[in-house]
C-alpha cells in the first residue's frame, strides 16, 4: 500500500500540470481572438461610457445608439450620444447630439448636429436649454464652448449670440458676441 502512494502522488502531480497546460492554452487563444477583434471600424450597439473621479464619484455617463472606433489611436466616434455630466459643485448637465467623437485620453468631448445642453437639477430640467450645431465639453476643466450660433432659451424667452463660454461645475454661461434676445412675459 505504501508503494502506491508514490504512483498516486505522481498521477496527481501529472494531471495538475495537465490541467494548468490547458487552461493557459485556452486563455491565450481567448485574448488572441478579443485582440484581433478590436479592429478600426468595429462598432458597439448601445453603449455605456461611465467615468469616477479619485473618490470613486460618477462625473460622467456617456449612452449612445452606436459607438465606433474610427482610427489605430483609440478615437470614438458615438451615434446619437447622451451625455450626463456631473461636476462638483453647482448643476448636473444632461448635454444630446447627433454625433460624438471622443478621444483615446477621453479628456475632449466634441458634439455635432442639433447638440442641445441644459443644466438639471435633482432629476429635472431647470428651464433654459442651450441650442447650437458644434459644443466641446472639456471634462478636465469642466467647461464647455462653441465657437458657433448659439440659441439659449428659457420659458418663453430666448437669447441668440454667436459663441459660447460655459463654466459647469460654477453653473454660469455666457454668450460671446452678436447677442440677441426676446422676452415674453
Amino acid at each position: 500500500m505504501k508503494a502506491s502512494h508514490p504512483l498516486l502522488l505522481l498521477l496527481m502531480t501529472g494531471l495538475a500540470a495537465g490541467t494548468w497546460w490547458l487552461a493557459n492554452r485556452d486563455a491565450t487563444q481567448r485574448s488572441t481572438r478579443v485582440d484581433s477583434s478590436a479592429a478600426v471600424g468595429d462598432y458597439i450597439n448601445e453603449p455605456l461610457f461611465e467615468q469616477t473621479d479619485a473618490r470613486g464619484q460618477l462625473t460622467l455617463r456617456i449612452e449612445a445608439q452606436q459607438a465606433r472606433e474610427t482610427d489605430t489611436e483609440g478615437t470614438v466616434d458615438l451615434l446619437a450620444p447622451v451625455i450626463r455630466y456631473f461636476p462638483q459643485g453647482h448643476s448636473d448637465w444632461l448635454l444630446h447630439a447627433q454625433h460624438g467623437s471622443l478621444p483615446p485620453d477621453r479628456n475632449i468631448l466634441t458634439l455635432n448636429g442639433d447638440v442641445a445642453m441644459e443644466a438639471v437639477s435633482a432629476g429635472s430640467a431647470t428651464g433654459a436649454i442651450a441650442h447650437t450645431d458644434r459644443l466641446t465639453l472639456d471634462i478636465n476643466r469642466e467647461r464647455a464652448s462653441t465657437n458657433s450660433p448659439v440659441a439659449l432659451e428659457f420659458a418663453k424667452n430666448k437669447l441668440i449670440g454667436e459663441g459660447m463660454q460655459a463654466d459647469l461645475k460654477a453653473g454660469t454661461l455666457a454668450l460671446q458676441s452678436k447677442v440677441h434676445g426676446s422676452f415674453t412675459r
